[in-house]
């Protein structure tokens, strides 16, 4: 089956090149889980360290993703959800492999095992 990547927010590249850049600085070639995307504020390297994206509103302390209905969500990035607060259960986190599957940056293996094969790196 084809996996299509016009969907928001799987169809922003600039946001899967982001992913693409943690998914580099984290894990180089370990396999890794869908659940190790998300945004994890217990971890030194997530995603909104490589978001060109994120923007600063005076009223909140760090910047944020645009597309987050909510600034102030714990969720952090729109594309891959955060650990702290995920209500879709791996939903984003998921689509986001998916595409990146799509495109041939990595393998999906044994039921959300993943490899990394080849990352863009910009």
């Amino acid at each position: 089956m084809a996996v299509l990547i016009n969907r928001n927010p799987n169809g922003r590249l600039i946001c899967l090149h982001a992913l693409t850049k943690t998914l580099d600085k984290k894990f180089d070639a370990v396999d890794f889980t869908i659940n190790d995307l998300k945004y994890d504020e217990e971890l030194s390297v997530n995603i909104t360290d490589f978001c060109e994206l994120l923007t600063k509103i005076s009223s909140v302390k760090d910047p944020v993703c645009p597309y987050l209905d909510n600034p102030l969500s714990k969720a952090k990035c729109y594309l891959t959800q955060s650990k702290q607060s995920d209500t879709q259960k791996n939903k984003s986190a998921s689509d986001a492999m998916n595409a990146l599957d799509g495109l041939g940056f990595v393998t999906l293996c044994n039921f959300w095992k993943l490899i990394l094969c080849f990352l863009i790196l910009g």
